[in-house]
């Protein structure tokens, strides 16, 4: 920060500082004033640094994941339309990896990552271990289905509301309709 600040005086710039920067309701606020420096202070001068050493060597295991996940999922799933088949054979895969293939299967059909969990996860992997026919219900109307060789993943049915029927009375009198009615 000091580096860019010298760099824009000299420069003859100005800067603006977010007044939300201050705001320690704000977790990175937080962290980035209080407890980095409290843990610079008393654990490790240098513990900003580490910090930035592992969330990129993190996010270079994260897009290594991420292009395994890839070729796996072009052994095991299978896209059909707007739905995707999971080969059983998926569970050769470590569990982190069946973990990541879900997931990313799961997203794409939702359209976001927003409200897909590791319950869900879980829970698609589970149905695994039951018979064919066991589903559930999941975000976004998608709907798991066991079947024999894998899980099928889908958008659930909008099912087709009843259309009112109309009955024509030629006869003066009560009747009793469908229902009671």
């Amino acid at each position: 920060r000091s580096e860019i600040e010298e760099c824009l005086t000299q420069a003859g710039l100005s800067y603006c500082t977010d007044s939300t920067n201050y705001d320690m309701e704000i977790t990175r606020n937080a962290v980035r004033r209080i407890l980095l420096p409290k843990t610079e202070e008393m654990v490790n001068k240098k513990a900003g640094l580490h910090l930035a050493m592992l969330s990129r060597e993190a996010g270079e295991v994260s897009d290594f994941l991420e292009s395994e996940c890839e070729i796996r999922r072009r052994k095991y799933v299978k896209s059909e339309g707007d739905a995707v088949f999971i080969a059983e054979s998926f569970l050769s895969e470590p569990h982190l990896m069946q973990s990541l293939i879900i997931k990313k299967s799961l997203c794409e059909l939702a359209g976001t990552e927003k409200d897909v969990t590791r319950g869900h996860v879980e829970d698609i992997l589970k149905l695994y271990d039951n018979e064919t026919g066991r589903r559930i219900d999941l975000p976004y109307r998608l709907l798991a289905v066991r079947k024999a060789g894998g899980v099928y993943i889908c958008r659930r049915i909008k099912q087709a509301e009843k259309e009112p029927r109309s009955e024509s009375v030629l006869t003066p009198g009560t009747f009793v309709l469908e229902n009671g009615v």
